[in-house]
């Protein structure tokens, strides 16, 4: 199962958020690889990979505890009420709706956040952490 490709996709189906990002490659500026390419504009959505990762199914129904933080990143203005209301859209869309993750089923679904992310001088951020519950066998691509 893909849980990077499954938040991408609920990240890039809100067509709010896909008009507050920057484009990048022609689609959002939304990146889940280890770091936001060096040409990309802010502002931005990105979520790396995920913070844990834990076994909490038995031997007969497989399930794993997946936390992921993602981030919301724009260029400090003095203003980041649209970056708080892109944080909290962004919680809203995995706050309690099931997601679509190929190969299992999303079982929990919750989210906290935002809070502030740490960042140069420049760069205003809020972080959003994802708690899923999905049973059955994880992939991870990175």
């Amino acid at each position: 199962m893909d849980i990077t490709k499954a938040i991408y996709d609920r990240l890039a189906s809100d067509a709010a958020l896909v008009a507050w990002a920057a484009t990048y490659g022609g689609g959002p500026g939304i990146f889940t690889e280890k770091k936001v390419p060096e040409d990309a504009h802010f502002p931005f959505v990105w979520s790396p990979d995920n913070i844990a990762d834990t076994p909490v199914g038995n031997k007969l129904q497989p399930a794993r505890e997946i936390y992921r933080d993602i981030w919301f990143c724009e260029r400090r203005t003095g203003d980041a009420s649209s970056l708080r209301n892109a944080a909290l859209r962004g919680r809203n869309l995995f706050d309690r709706p099931l997601m679509s993750v190929e190969g299992g089923t999303t079982i929990i679904s919750s989210c906290s956040g935002p809070i502030p992310g740490e960042t140069d001088d420049n760069i205003d951020a809020l972080i959003i952490t994802v708690r899923l519950v999905i049973d059955g066998p994880i992939v991870v691509h990175s």
